[in-house]
Order: C-alpha cells, then structure tokens, then sequence
C-alpha cells in the first residue's frame, strides 16, 4: 500500500513566506539607515531665535521636530525606498532656508523685493556626513534580520 502525497501547495506558500520575510527585511533595513540621516538633520537644523509680532514664520523649532524618517508609499515603484527629511507640512521653508532667497514685500508697499537671504545649507551636509553609517547601520538590521529569516 503506497500513500502520496501532493505538497506542492505548501512548496508555494512557504516560499510566500520566506518572500514576504524578506521583503520585510529590507523594509526595516532601508529604515534604519533612513532614521540614521534624519537625525543627523535634525541636529543640524537651524533654529529660529523668535518670531515678531505679526510673524507669519513657523514656531522655533518646528523645523527639526518635522524631520522623519518613512518608507517611500508609491505603490508602482518596485525598490524598497524610504524618505529621510522634512514633511510637507515645512519643507518649502527647508528650501528656502537650503537655498537661499529673496524678500518681496506685497503690492501695498510697492511691489519691491528686498536683500537676498543667504543660503543655510544643512539637509546635503547631514545627508553627506551620515551616509556611511546609515549604510553601516542598514547592513546590520539587514544581516541580524535574515538571520532568522
């Protein structure tokens, strides 16, 4: 008497798991090396002293509290990415602070633009002296996490 058995569906799945283990993985990996940046940007953020009396400016230090670290939802995109750095809610004023920029003051008072506002560069500098050890700290989760994979 013979008994056969058709594991070929339990094959499928179990290599659906060891995939979906892996892609989480690298999703924690990429995140760990992403946090690394955006502390980094964080401690180089500038601080606003004050604001004056009829300021529109952000609160002081709303900038550095708005950095994060998150993994990138673009569900066409097939690379496990993350994003390190402000959110929408002040990352125009990251440019403007980056880059640089120019006062214009309103129609009522002519139209005028003002002084150039120099550039306070700290997101390229944070991202440039983090990178190796956001990419230490990614090959470590990566390698203790397929450990147990």
């Amino acid at each position: 008497m013979s008994i056969t058995y058709d594991n070929s569906g339990l094959q499928k799945r179990l290599e659906k798991l060891r995939q979906t283990m892996v892609e989480d993985a690298a999703k924690k990996a990429v995140l760990a090396g992403a946090k690394v940046i955006a502390v980094a940007m964080a401690e180089a953020a500038p601080v606003l002293d004050k604001r004056t009396a009829n300021s529109k400016a952000l609160e002081p230090g709303s900038v550095k509290a708005d950095i994060r670290a998150r993994m990138d939802r673009d569900p066409d995109n097939e690379m496990t990415t993350a994003i390190a750095g402000p959110t929408r809610r002040t990352g125009y004023v990251c440019r403007f602070l980056e880059f640089g920029h120019r006062w214009l003051w309103k129609k009522r008072y002519g139209g005028r633009s003002g002084p150039d506002v120099e550039p306070h560069p700290f997101l390229r500098a944070a991202y440039e002296s983090s990178i190796n050890e956001a990419i230490s700290a990614r090959d470590n989760v990566l390698r203790e996490e397929l450990r147990n994979v």
